[in-house]
């Protein structure tokens, strides 16, 4: 009997891990404008070459580091490297553990983080393909006035979240399509010493925000004197 209870409890144990594995990647919206502001390095690269490094003991390939070299094409924030020369970047994990894959040939916009001397990105970063990039966010990352991402971002428009009051951006899946909107569409720009939206009219307006909660105030009855 014991040893059926412990044979149940390890396939228990490895269908969660498998399951956690497979679906434990999580993300909540982010406007580009803010990954932007809180990514070490920004560029416009094409793949070369993929470097596949694979653990031993890992059928899952939680470990699987994935090594990219790419052509440099256009930079925009912490590569001091110039354009044609080559870099490379790496993602660790499978999809469940937030890595992700590139493909060869193909050209994209990634914003990451270093770790060290290596240069990290992954599933919640902004990586995609430039066939992939609306009008307004071709034009906020590729040019560095004050209609960019950059400009903006030193400007210290960083605060895009449900907290703020000039670039109210919601994290909620709820309201998908106001987030979605924005993220193609708007800009966080300061105007007048202010933070705010530029170019969002469009967009569905959420007004609900996170209210401060009050602590009930708790008044002792009148005793009666007998």
């Amino acid at each position: 009997m014991n040893r059926l209870l412990l044979l149940v409890n390890t396939v228990l144990i490895v269908i969660t891990w498998t399951a956690n594995s497979a679906h434990g990647c999580s993300c909540l919206p982010q406007h580009p404008q803010s990954q932007f502001c809180s990514a070490d390095f920004v560029f416009y690269g094409k793949v070369l070459r993929e470097q596949v490094k694979e653990a031993p003991d890992d059928p899952y390939e939680n470990e699987i580091v994935r090594k990219y070299t790419m052509q440099i094409l256009h930079t925009m924030k912490g590569i001091s490297a110039r354009v044609n020369r080559e870099i490379v970047v790496q993602s660790t994990g499978n999809d469940g553990m937030c890595g992700m894959s590139l493909r060869v040939g193909q050209q994209y916009v990634i914003m990451g983080h270093r770790s060290g001397r290596k240069k990290t990105f992954g599933f919640c970063d902004f990586v995609k393909r430039t066939s992939s990039l609306s009008f307004e966010e071709t034009f906020y990352l590729f040019t560095p006035g004050p209609y960019s991402y950059l400009k903006n971002c030193k400007n210290g428009c960083d605060d895009i979240s449900d907290s703020s009051k000039g670039c109210h951006f919601s994290d909620s899946y709820k309201h998908l399509e106001s987030t979605e909107c924005l993220s193609r569409s708007a800009l966080c720009r300061k105007e007048k010493g202010v933070c705010k939206w530029y170019n969002h009219e469009q967009c569905p307006s959420v007004t609900t925000r996170p209210t401060s909660r009050t602590t009930p105030i708790y008044r002792p009855l009148p005793i009666k004197k007998s």
